[in-house]
């Protein structure tokens, strides 16, 4: 009697192990019907985006006249890959996408889900600003139209704002014994570069010439290229230009301030020709000379 109680043991426990493993094999089945039944939405889902992306993909293609292999050697890969793609069998990664997008140059969006999505509008592009030149020449104080060149005294004008300090130029007489034919030519240079009337430089040669050292303020608030080109332009043989920094000060002390810039010497082929003072005087001592030996 206890042998076949002991004998019954054994298979009483694997019964039991049989029904729980039964038990919980039924409910893991259950917990997957339910996983599945779930997903249907996603399963839809995924099978709706395979099939529109195919279609998109197979429309655009058709629309465009281009062949799967065309396709599939632009972006790299099989012509089997592009019919699945067609077909809804399978679905190309994110990288490719973007490669179709650039290969076949429609948007994401047409691919994905079949509507074409119409750029934004941008607004046009604003030119960018060109240059604005100053409507009066800082040499001469003539307007200048706007242009780049001023019509009166030829300076090449800038564009605003003048970059750098200002300054301004003074001038005085090198020697006025005798101007002779250059009055002209001097009342001309100030009527034209510096912008004086007409009267106004008549009256600055005859002071300078009556005393060799008096100097005028000729203009002042100048940029570096205009006060150098004032001061290249008017005749050194007779005059002595100075360029000065201006800093606002009173007139008279601009006329006792150091020289700031150095004044190139101008062009051979803009120094006037002619003797000059000196040159006359020399000539003078040289036909004195040869009359003193005969």
């Amino acid at each position: 009697m206890m042998i076949a109680n002991l004998t019954l043991i054994p298979m009483l426990l694997v019964s039991l192990a049989g029904f729980v493993l039964t038990i919980y094999l039924v409910v893991l089945l259950i917990k997957a019907l339910r996983k599945y039944l779930r997903s249907g939405e996603v399963r839809k889902e995924k099978a709706e985006t395979k099939k529109t992306l195919g279609e998109a993909l197979k429309a655009h293609r058709t629309r465009c006249k281009m062949t799967q292999e065309f396709v599939a050697e632009s972006l790299g890969v099989s012509r089997q890959a592009v019919s699945k793609w067609e077909s809804g069998q399978a679905v190309p990664d994110l990288d490719t996408v973007a490669k179709l997008c650039l290969a076949l140059g429609f948007s994401a969006d047409y691919l994905l889900f079949g509507r074409e999505t119409a750029p934004a509008e941008s607004a046009p592009a604003e030119p960018a600003p060109g240059p604005v030149y100053p409507d009066t020449c800082p040499c001469c104080g003539r307007p200048t139209s706007g242009g780049t060149l001023c019509p009166a005294c030829g300076y090449p004008l800038p564009a605003l704002p003048f970059p750098g300090p200002r300054y301004a130029l003074t001038c005085g007489a090198r020697y006025f014994a005798s101007i002779g034919s250059a009055w002209e030519q001097l009342t001309q240079d100030f009527v034209q570069f510096c912008g004086k009337p007409d009267a106004y430089a008549r009256e600055l040669v005859r002071l300078m010439e009556n005393g060799s050292d008096y100097r005028a303020v000729l203009r002042r608030d100048l940029p570096d290229s205009a006060a150098l080109f004032l001061a290249q332009h008017l005749d050194r043989g007779y005059l002595e230009p100075k360029i000065v920094l201006d800093e606002g000060e009173p007139q008279q002390e601009l006329l006792g301030k150091a020289e700031a810039m150095t004044i190139p010497a101008r062009p051979a082929s803009e120094t006037k020709s002619g003797l000059g003072f000196w040159g006359v005087v020399g000539a003078v001592v040289v036909a004195l000379l040869i009359l003193s030996f005969l």
